[in-house]
């Protein structure tokens, strides 16, 4: 009786070599699209809405900690592909906030976007997003 072939070592490397190009020029993509601005946001709005953020001049529900809105901040001036135009931050439980950004020109008259903010592993992280229109 034969013994099964082995496989052979250099063939796996190849496709371990292969699948890891894929993978890295996925990750370059993809942060490529992260780096670019939210495309509702021109680079003068969105320096001003960055300067905003820094004062928080938004709604912040009292039930959000100083630091968990500092860290909700932070996250959005390094991510510069979500609309930093932040209306309000409101709690939804311990581990999970609600982030509403946009403009309101009048009645009837704003959009903008909602993120779920998930805290994991002690740091916050959008994990959802919609659109609003009024």
């Amino acid at each position: 009786m034969r013994s099964p072939k082995k496989p052979d070592p250099f063939v796996f490397f190849d496709q371990q070599q292969a699948y890891r190009k894929v993978v890295l020029q996925a990750i370059s993509q993809f942060e490529k699209l992260a780096r670019r601005l939210h495309p509702a946001v021109s680079q003068t709005q969105h320096e001003e809405a960055i300067g905003e953020l820094k004062r928080k001049s938004f709604d912040i529900d009292s039930r959000i900690a100083d630091a968990d809105t500092f860290a909700i901040v932070k996250y959005f001036e390094t991510h510069p592909s979500l609309d930093p135009r932040i209306l309000s931050l409101r709690f939804t439980d311990q581990n999970t906030i609600q982030i509403t950004t946009g403009v309101v020109r009048g009645p009837l008259s704003g959009g903008g976007f909602y993120y779920i903010a998930r805290r994991e592993h002690g740091r916050w992280i959008v994990r959802s997003k919609g659109g609003w229109v009024s």
